[in-house]
Parts: C-alpha cells; sequence; structure tokens
C-alpha cells in the first residue's frame, strides 16, 4: 500500500478544486457563447395558421404587415413585420399560430434612466468597447385579445422586456449579441448572431 503525505493530499485536493472550478469557467462561458442562428423565408398569408390571421385582423392597417416563417433551431414562428404607431413592428406566432411577443423598434431615449444605467453597466462588464445597433421593447402574450394588448402597449400599461442587437469588441474583433433584459433591467440572456446572409432576411 502506497503512502500519501498530508502535504500531498493537500496539494491534491486544491488540483482537484482548481480543475473542478475550471470546469465551471469553462461550462459558464460555453453557455454565455451560444450560437443564435435564424432563417427567415417570405411567405405568403396562405400559409399561416388561421387564428395568426385572425389576431391579426385586430392590428391596425394589418394588411400592410409582410409574413415570415422562421426557423431557429428546431423551433418554427410565423411572424408579420410592418409599422404600428409609425414605428417599426414585429408580431411572432408560434407553429400553432398562439402569439408569442409583440417587438416594437423604440430609440435610447425611451428606455428609463434606471434600467439604461443597470443594462450599460453589464454591457461595461462585458466589454470596454461597444455599440448598441438595435432597441426592441418586448411585450409578451398576456393571454388577452390582440387589440386589448395593443391598447394596454399604447397606454404604456405593459412593462416590457428589452431586446438589444449589440457589437461587441472581443479579442480585437467586434462580434454581434442579442441581449434580453426583462422589465427592471435585469439581464435574462445572450446569444451570438450569427450571420446567415443567404437565408436572413434584415428587418
Amino acid at each position: 500500500m502506497s503512502y500519501i503525505s498530508k502535504k500531498t493530499f493537500k496539494m491534491t485536493t486544491k488540483l482537484k478544486l482548481v480543475f473542478t472550478l475550471l470546469l465551471i469557467i469553462c461550462f459558464s462561458l460555453t453557455v454565455n457563447a451560444q450560437d443564435k442562428v435564424e432563417r427567415e423565408f417570405a411567405i405568403t398569408p396562405a400559409v399561416v395558421p388561421t387564428n395568426a390571421l385572425k389576431a391579426m385582423n385586430e392590428v391596425p392597417n394589418s394588411r400592410t404587415f409582410k409574413w415570415y416563417k422562421e426557423l431557429s433551431g428546431d423551433k418554427i414562428s410565423y411572424e408579420a413585420k410592418g409599422t404600428w404607431q409609425r414605428k417599426p413592428a414585429s408580431i411572432e406566432f408560434d407553429k400553432n399560430g398562439v402569439l408569442e411577443d409583440i417587438e416594437i423598434t423604440e430609440k435610447k431615449r425611451a428606455i428609463p434612466d434606471n434600467i439604461n444605467d443597470q443594462i450599460i453597466a453589464t454591457l461595461d462588464a462585458t466589454s470596454s468597447r461597444f455599440k448598441i445597433k438595435k432597441i426592441q421593447f418586448q411585450y409578451n402574450n398576456t393571454g388577452e385579445p390582440m387589440a386589448i394588448i395593443l391598447e394596454q402597449i399604447s397606454n404604456k400599461q405593459l412593462a416590457p422586456f428589452y431586446e438589444l442587437i449589440v457589437s461587441l469588441k472581443i479579442d480585437g474583433a467586434y462580434e454581434r449579441f442579442e441581449y434580453l433584459f426583462d422589465s427592471t433591467g435585469n439581464f435574462v440572456k445572450r446569444f451570438r448572431l450569427v450571420e446567415r446572409n443567404d437565408f436572413n432576411i434584415q428587418f
């Protein structure tokens, strides 16, 4: 039977601890760097689920919206894109035509100061150099009819989530990420955006 000194045992224990911490850090980086690949195809209303079309009938000027089918991993969704109250809007439904969320493109000044400060602090902690490319206020399905949800958005009765497209400088090169913050400015998740110029349609 081999003899292991207390000193050797302590060193071995420390090495195991360091190795475990390294594994945790590597796992965290892998999760944070998760890629998001989306493909969008222009489609006609004829292939959109019926209940999604009915919901869109409650949207002013809904006939001016264009339909897209979006593929993201195993997820299939249908998106109507157009203008609502003079702002670019995206209304997304799942594969069964159930409303998922409504996203309205906004200016930076539309974000309350306290929430904006918290978002900027999160981005600062990630990279010393970044540029916010796009801001969308995301309103999730509350179970109410579309017309009521839009009225609540218009009257600022719903607190939005904040979806940002951000260009970050990492290791000397800029990469694009999608960030999601909750209604109080807390970080929820982020994805590295993988460009697919052959499929993806910029909005």
